[in-house]
């Protein structure tokens, strides 16, 4: 009923099922052409991302542990936190909207992916 709608009957063959996988990882495959100083690189900067983007979640969710700990069991909030918390998201959404598109994926951030 979508190819009706949508007149793609062109498109059978670009519609693929399986996802699409980024370069990277075998060395003498064709597509390198003298690239794989890039490709390592690119290699580096997405570990990185990995590393940086694991680190800033978990320091975000300690940052909300702490402001409620601070605020209903001592009593004495940190007032930084609550402009500090919503700064770290963001980056966490920025580097992870890099890391996707490198993946060819999508933040997914609901219950059910838990």
């Amino acid at each position: 009923m979508t190819k009706e709608l949508l007149h793609t009957d062109s498109l059978d063959n670009v519609l693929t099922p399986e996802p699409i996988m980024p370069a990277g990882g075998d060395a003498s495959a064709p597509v390198y052409r003298g690239l794989g100083g890039f490709y390592t690189i690119e290699d580096r900067v997405a570990l990185l991302m990995r590393v940086v983007l694991f680190a800033a979640m978990i320091a975000l969710g300690l940052l909300m542990a702490a402001q409620v700990f601070m605020r209903y069991v001592i009593a004495s909030p940190f007032l930084g936190i609550e402009e500090l918390a919503p700064m770290l998201a963001l980056w966490i959404y920025f580097i992870g909207m890099a890391y996707c598109t490198r993946e060819r994926d999508h933040i997914e951030g609901g219950v059910l992916t838990l």
